[in-house]
């Protein structure tokens, strides 16, 4: 197996100096299976001071250094060069209290949470490939497998069960039975990480190729109602804004916390086809989501539940903004009309995301009437475009000081936002009368303002 130029750089310099040096971690498992890799991490024999020697030449960053890494950029990669070390005591369940070197690698891949990562590998010695935990096995066999058992891993990061299901949706591989076992009787772990953490994770799974195998195994495992959960109806996301900085890496989520409905909602193998086959952006697979599993849900309870996400301001009213955009298109006749004011009280991007996620859910159940409402929102939705009908308030012939210069709200600024909004309604029906002279008279007549004089 061929390495990047960059890589086999790295590894031939610390062993010119006498030490040992290995790709592991992701990259390495990434290529055994052929696919793109981006991060790469070198393990080696050195302690940090010695691989800045080596590299003082490059460019580095000690950021990591009091945990034995150093970050050398050389080639056009930037890589993570970390001393073998063994860790112990884990009482935030995240960082290791104890962080000792070791000379042998072995002991360095211990440590490791799955057997797909816990290889190592250096195309210039005969050993080549070293692992003693079986990952090539499991990579054929398309497994996920914690390295030795899997409540030590878990207890020291639960994040690593998330980590593991999120694997098994990027990889399509499977969960070793004692591995899902473990994950199901420990998901409660899950509590003592932060929310951050836990968004990241379910995001990667959600943009991930299988998406719809992830999801399933969170539901199978019981984790997902810890993920998405309601939280106190009377608890608004404003209420908890000043809190958001507050403790977030020791926040715990607790039963009380969530809402029955929360837990009892169930997510079928079509529906998460679904998620699988809607547009590949976190909001939009997110407002699917959410839709499909609390279809009647309130917006305070979603916005909350995004909130509880820490998802930051932007992405929640997006996610809103696409939720209440796909109802609002689900429940309506489609006609000229109601598909302009649709489009302009979204947007076009956002447009496409709701009808290429409509036509998931019609192929999904194979609903001939969804059908026919796609295929005529679509030939509407050219038909506007070819035509460049206003759409949108930007659009209209008219603003805010054309209406006050023709006497309108002069003493009340509330009927200029008002007679905008007629004019708008009017040219949503009828895009022929979006003309100024045309609008600034009905409104005059409208408001009872006569006309001057030649």
């Amino acid at each position: 197996m061929r390495l990047p130029e960059a890589v086999e750089y790295v590894i031939v310099h610390i062993m010119q100096s006498g030490g040992q040096a290995y790709l592991v971690g992701g990259a390495l498992r990434d290529r055994m299976l052929g696919r793109t890799a981006s991060d790469y991490d070198i393990a080696t024999s050195f302690p940090p001071e010695k691989i800045e020697e080596i590299f003082q030449k490059e460019k580095t960053y000690l950021a990591g250094k009091r945990f034995g890494t150093v970050t050398v950029a050389a080639g056009g990669l930037s890589m993570e060069i970390t001393t073998f070390r063994k860790e112990s005591g884990y009482s935030d369940n995240r960082h290791p209290d104890e962080v000792a070197f070791v000379s042998d690698l072995e002991s360095d891949l211990s440590r490791r949470d799955f057997t797909i990562n816990a290889m190592a590998y250096n195309p210039f010695v005969d050993t080549g490939l070293i692992d003693p935990f079986h990952g090539k096995d499991d990579l054929r066999k398309r497994i996920i497998r914690t390295v030795g058992v899997p409540r030590e891993r878990f207890q020291e990061d639960p994040l690593r069960m998330l980590r593991g299901i999120r694997f098994a949706a990027q990889l399509d591989f499977e969960l070793e039975e004692e591995t899902r076992k473990a994950i199901s009787e420990c998901r409660a772990w899950l509590r003592r990480v932060s929310r951050e953490r836990l968004r990241e994770e379910l995001v990667r799974l959600l943009l991930s190729p299988r998406p719809d195998k992830g999801l399933l195994l969170l539901q199978e495992t019981g984790i997902l109602p810890i993920l998405l959960y309601v939280g106190n109806d009377a608890e608004t996301a404003t209420d908890r804004e000043a809190d958001r900085d507050r403790d977030k890496d020791k926040e715990m989520v607790t039963e009380t916390d969530m809402d029955k409905e929360t837990a009892a909602a169930i997510l079928s193998g079509k529906e998460a086809q679904i998620i699988k086959n809607v547009p590949e952006d976190q909001d939009t697979r997110l407002a699917a989501l959410l839709t499909l599993l609390w279809p009647s849900a309130r917006e305070k309870q979603l916005k909350n539940m995004l909130w509880n996400l820490r998802l930051d301001k932007k992405a929640i009213a997006h996610t809103l903004d696409l939720i209440k955009g796909y109802s609002r298109f689900c429940s309506m006749n489609i006609t000229p009309y109601s598909m302009r004011k649709l489009l302009g009280a979204m947007n076009i991007p956002d447009m496409k995301r709701i009808l290429h996620w409509y036509n998931t859910v019609w192929n999904a159940y194979e609903n001939k009437d969804m059908e026919k409402k796609h295929s005529e929102a679509i030939r509407l939705l050219h038909a506007i475009w070819k035509k460049k009908d206003p759409v949108f308030p930007s659009d209209l012939a008219v603003n805010g000081t054309d209406i006050q210069s023709a006497g309108i709200g002069t003493d009340n600024g509330r009927l200029v936002g008002e007679a905008l909004h007629l004019a708008y309604e009017w040219v949503l029906k009828d895009p022929e009368k979006n003309d100024r002279d045309f609008l600034i008279k009905e409104l005059k007549k409208k408001y009872g303002i006569p006309e001057k004089e030649k």
